[in-house]
């Protein structure tokens, strides 16, 4: 069983993490009750389901947000979506903005827009050494 980790995360007038925050200094910088500390598999995962909700056509079927294939919520089919962050963490974009975990910086995509030899990551490997660690 793993260890819980939390992170600081903003949420919305709901009380829904809409982005995690890299810093209690930054968690700090927010008006009183945005911030708080959070499960961070948990915020990632309420993160991750508003994605997958806004990529929704008007039938109600989640699609690719790059190519329109036909995605599903759940992880494991050659058919799953996954979420991708626009702008890397720890990587700018052209405004000088830190790439982070967010409901506006990510897109749910399908696994070829994603990982494929044409895709987001291209044909990425893991690390070996990350994996003899048993690190991440």
């Amino acid at each position: 069983m793993s260890k819980s980790k939390f992170v600081w995360v903003q949420i919305d007038e709901e009380g829904v993490p809409i982005r995690i925050i890299k810093t209690a200094k930054l968690a700090r910088a927010l008006p009183d009750g945005q911030a708080i500390e959070w499960d961070k598999e948990d915020a990632t995962g309420k993160i991750r389901w508003q994605v997958y909700e806004r990529s929704k056509n008007e039938f109600g079927q989640a699609e690719c947000e790059w190519c329109s294939r036909n995605v599903r919520w759940e992880k494991g089919y050659p058919d799953s979506g996954e979420m991708h962050e626009r702008t890397f963490r720890g990587r700018r974009d052209t405004e000088g903005n830190r790439g982070e975990v967010s409901v506006a910086n990510s897109v749910f995509i399908c696994r070829p827009c994603h990982t494929g030899p044409n895709g987001a990551h291209g044909a990425r490997r893991w690390h070996k050494a990350r994996i003899d660690k048993g690190t991440k």
